[in-house]
């Protein structure tokens, strides 16, 4: 089933189950640089807060969140 989520969304979604944000899946290697670029303190892409500034900075970098979650060790 599909559900349409903002980064914010996410963010919420991963604090209320507790599950942990691993990151976006199918990012270009152009995006995947700007991020990089813009957020250097976020080796693993992982930042749901820098995501959402980041996305603010460049409305249409995304046409759809691919994302993984994996249960808290």
């Amino acid at each position: 089933m599909e559900h349409r989520f903002t980064i914010p969304r996410i963010a919420a979604a991963v604090a209320e189950t507790g599950l942990e944000f691993l990151g976006f899946d199918q990012l270009s290697p152009a995006l995947a640089d700007a991020y990089r670029r813009d957020f250097p303190g976020d080796p693993t892409m992982a930042d749901l807060d820098s995501w959402a500034r980041f996305e603010a900075a460049h409305p249409r970098a995304f046409s759809g969140y691919v994302f993984w979650l994996r249960r808290r060790a």
